[in-house]
């Protein structure tokens, strides 16, 4: 049996019996050194032909301009109203200022039309580990996007 497990694991279950785990550890080699050459060729040939599905927005996510806070205010409260437990993001000059020094590490998804369609943060206050936050996805303005497009996109 040790020619074929790595490594075994016992657990006393009482009068249940006992649970035994058999574990046999795979290669380390990567996906590209399991796959014939022709596969990985027609995948990457496939990943090279792939455009954006039909009515799909195109955009970029980026750090947050300290310009764009004012943006991201009313986007946070489009999509939340008064609800959101961090106050600050309704705050252009708060969310400017904690962005300045790291408090909170904003980005945004923004069109070429420089639209902001979703925000996310790292809040990273209070000596506690950074967690993400300050996520939405505000209704879009241009005319010519809907809000199920934008949404799509994410």
């Amino acid at each position: 049996m040790k020619q074929f497990i790595d490594d075994v694991s016992i657990r006393n279950l009482g009068r249940k019996g006992m649970e035994t785990h058999l574990f046999k550890h795979l290669n380390n080699k990567q996906i590209r050194e399991l796959i014939s050459a022709k596969e990985l060729a027609e995948v990457e040939q496939e990943k090279s032909a792939q455009t954006l599905p039909k009515g799909s927005v195109k955009y970029t996510i980026r750090r947050m301009q300290p310009s764009q806070a004012v943006d991201v205010s009313k986007g946070a409260y489009s999509s939340y109203g008064y609800t959101y437990v961090h106050e600050d993001v309704y705050y252009p000059d708060r969310v400017r200022e904690l962005n300045n020094t790291d408090k909170l590490i904003s980005f945004v998804a923004i069109t070429d039309q420089q639209e902001i369609i979703a925000h996310n943060a790292i809040e990273n206050e209070n000596g506690m580990p950074p967690e993400l936050g300050y996520l939405f996805t505000p209704p879009v303005t241009n005319q010519h996007i809907s809000t199920e497009k934008a949404a799509s996109v994410l």
